[in-house]
């Protein structure tokens, strides 16, 4: 596929070991999905793309239904049902933040695992629900932290961008 397009990839093979937080209505779905990501990630010789070697797949309670109109605190933004959701979800960020500081700082210290990693948010929200969607991205911040110790800093004279995250 890529050498009949004329394509590759800028860099070398990188492996990826990702983790996923998603509703548990779509947990098949979902499970479904990222193998076929893996798969089309190692056809096109890109490295390998494997799940975390603990539990991946986070699942957060079940989607919000479209007819939840109660709202927090009197407003039309988010709805209770909404900010529940978001709640499970900051708690599981909370708490796959800390597995990945550890397995990062395995890495660094020799571990086999390497330090790429990606994290997969899925929304059970509709995309309407801009509110909700913002909220939800506020609440799964705790996962920059596990990020920020991996931000990379290169020279200022590369020609490539001044910060990567590996």
């Amino acid at each position: 596929l890529w050498e009949k397009s004329g394509l590759e990839p800028y860099a070398d093979v990188k492996n990826v070991h990702y983790a996923v937080l998603a509703p548990k209505d779509l947990a098949e779905d979902v499970r479904a999905f990222f193998r076929d990501v893996s798969a089309a990630y190692e056809e096109c010789s890109m490295g390998r793309h494997s799940p975390m070697p603990f539990d991946s797949v986070s699942l957060i309670g079940n989607s919000v239904p479209n007819d939840s109109n109660e709202y927090e605190n009197g407003t039309d933004c988010v709805t209770l049902a909404e900010e529940r959701m978001i709640q499970q979800y900051h708690l599981s960020a909370t708490g796959l933040a800390a597995k990945l500081t550890a397995v990062s700082k395995d890495a660094r210290s020799g571990d086999s695992l390497g330090p790429n990693f990606v994290i997969y948010v899925v929304s059970p929200f509709l995309r309407q629900r801009r509110c909700a969607i913002a909220a939800l991205l506020q609440a799964v911040t705790p996962l920059m932290t596990c990020v920020s110790s991996s931000v990379v800093q290169v020279p200022s004279s590369s020609s490539i961008p001044s910060v990567l995250v590996s």
